[in-house]
């Protein structure tokens, strides 16, 4: 549809995307150049000054002791134990269980300190419960998830009747860092770094209100162009151009590699 009655406003308020991505595209080293500065130093800011955190799981299985000689099992029996998951995921966390824990780590450890560095997860909505320690040094979360895996099945058989847990797989000694990924922040710090430079640039083009061509000029006040000013205080060292300028108040005529004073 032809808009040819719209207001010079209206047409004011018409955006083009095209000069802006020519206008990015042009001052994309700009882009990449803050890009990789930003995603180096993220990169080893987070090495020297991010404190790396291991993990240490175990995983329990939650058994309803009504199965006890049973040649099979009911889904009954099975949706019992799947329940109980869910129970025993927040006993597990409850001061109960951690405060026992606590007592065979020792006396630098409370209920609060340890709450922070446990978590807990149903695996795949099945009998199973992961339980996860996150700390600052392998050992550590090693023994904190050793000492709950010790003190949680009997705290939460004297709590929950008629139901045991059963630990499936023991905790290991982390060989690797569980967090942070230095490489994920690094690429992050990268990205951020460039849309904030790109959205920096669009705001400056758009601050520019300046006219840089003859369809600029054209479409911004519905006019036709017949003729244009050539900038007399120019120089030019292109050969075959042909104008003047003016230096320290001599006029000059410029063609191609020649001077003429007049």
């Amino acid at each position: 549809m032809n808009n040819n009655n719209a207001t010079p406003k209206e047409k004011d308020l018409d955006i083009n995307l095209m000069p802006v991505l020519l206008y990015l595209l042009h001052r994309l080293w700009i882009i990449i150049l803050v890009a990789a500065i930003a995603s180096i130093g993220t990169f080893f800011a987070g090495k020297f000054l991010v404190k790396p955190k291991y993990q240490s799981s175990f995983t329990a299985y939650v058994n309803n002791q009504t199965q006890i000689n049973r040649d099979s099992l009911t889904s009954s029996d099975i949706l019992a134990s799947q329940k109980l998951v869910l129970t025993y995921s927040k006993i597990i966390t409850s001061d109960t269980v951690l405060n026992e824990a606590a007592k065979l780590l020792g006396d630098d450890y409370s209920y609060e300190r340890l709450s922070k560095k446990v978590s807990t997860n149903v695996l795949d909505e099945t009998e199973l419960i992961r339980v996860s320690v996150l700390a600052s040094s392998p050992q550590e979360a090693y023994d904190i998830a050793e000492a709950i895996s010790k003190a949680a099945p009997e705290c939460i058989q004297n709590i929950v009747e008629g139901s045991s847990m059963r630990i499936v797989d023991n905790p290991k000694v982390p060989t690797e860092r569980f967090s942070p990924s230095y490489v994920k922040m690094g690429l992050l710090g990268g990205v951020i770094a460039a849309v904030l430079v790109a959205l920096i640039l669009i705001i400056l083009y758009f601050k520019d209100d300046t006219i840089k061509s003859e369809s600029e000029l054209e479409a911004r006040f519905d006019i036709i162009v017949v003729g244009i000013i050539p900038d007399m205080m120019s120089q030019s060292n292109e050969k075959g151009s042909n104008y003047y300028y003016q230096e320290y108040g001599v006029n000059k005529h410029l063609k191609g590699d020649t001077k003429h004073e007049e």
